[in-house]
């Protein structure tokens, strides 16, 4: 993958019929379908930042991006230019309208509540995705870095409740405070220049982590459930002992892990013996990210789990 300088608004100009030549090779955006909202101040820099899975999965793991994606719906809420017009009958554009969009999202209540979580103003900026998976951006005036769009109002709606034709949805509508950052400074970067496409780059699933036994004095076991907060069902399967930190009275504490054979989600896992008192933490961690981060990565997918604690009992 080449640096993100290399890649920026390049189009594949391949074409598969005879005979029909272009003199220039277009790029439209196509409908607008998900965002990353990105905490302000982060920037991907053309000469030394590599736009790719990895990289965006690092912002996501970081906390530095949260995906929307995958909306069902867009609603273009800009306003128009406001237009001034003198006694004489000379009009001047006295204001320009600012882009604003409504996300609209049908992806059941758990994704719902954690949308709400995002009501802000003047927090986000955000990269456009469209459904042709292209990643829309904007570059700073010298052309040497490139970020999302600097928003304002970063609204999450009231629930549209399910009405027989179609499910629940919940909505985010967020307005672009800077109309040059869309108009004169777009940038983008195509699925097949990035090499992934956004739904390989998805959000964060929490995890919910409880003892199925407490701790206990002399102890050499933890027996762990790993399992979905969404829907408090599904056990997260696949976990290594990387995967899993164990702290004791806040220290670090070496601990081999191994599946349950018939409980998926469920971990057992071997360390020297507990004491009386002592404070034991468990959760899911990342020790090789750069920072380490409280998020791991499996494939395509990230998940976070509480940080699980309790006193060893007598």
């Amino acid at each position: 993958m080449a640096l993100f300088g290399l890649v920026k608004n390049k189009v594949d100009c391949s074409i598969s019929a005879l005979g029909t030549g272009v003199n220039n090779c277009r790029f439209n955006i196509e409908l607008i379908n998900g965002i990353y909202a990105v905490k302000r101040g982060n920037v991907i820099d053309d000469t030394a930042d590599t736009f790719d899975k990895a990289f965006l999965q690092s912002w996501i793991q970081q906390g530095i991006a949260i995906p929307l994606i995958n909306a069902i719906g867009m609603t273009d809420d800009s306003a128009d230019d406001t237009i001034q017009t003198t006694a004489s009958g000379v009009e001047l554009k006295a204001n320009d309208g600012r882009y604003m969009f409504t996300l609209e999202y049908l992806k059941g209540e758990y994704f719902n509540k954690a949308l709400s979580c995002l009501d802000s103003w003047g927090v986000y900026d955000v990269i456009l995705t469209d459904e042709n998976g292209s990643f829309l951006m904007t570059e700073n005036i010298a052309g040497t870095s490139s970020k999302g769009f600097k928003t304002g109002r970063f609204t999450p709606n009231k629930r549209k409740l399910a009405d027989g034709s179609v499910g629940t949805t919940k909505s985010v509508t967020f307005q672009l405070l800077d109309r040059d950052e869309f108009d004169k400074r777009l940038v983008w970067v195509t699925s097949e220049e990035a090499g992934f496409s956004p739904e390989e780059a998805d959000g964060i699933n929490d995890i919910t982590a409880s003892f199925n036994v407490d701790p206990a004095n002399l102890g050499t076991t933890l027996i762990v459930d790993f399992i979905s907060t969404a829907d408090n069902n599904t056990g997260l399967a696949g976990l290594v002992d990387a995967n899993i930190l164990v702290t004791i009275d806040g220290v670090l504490r070496a601990t081999t892990w191994v599946a349950d054979s018939i409980v998926t989600g469920r971990y057992t896992g071997t360390l020297t013996a507990l004491a009386t008192d002592e404070v034991v933490q468990v959760q899911l961690w990342d020790a090789i990210a750069t920072p380490p981060a409280n998020s791991i990565i499996k494939g395509d997918a990230q998940y976070r789990s509480n940080v699980l604690e309790a006193t060893v009992v007598i």
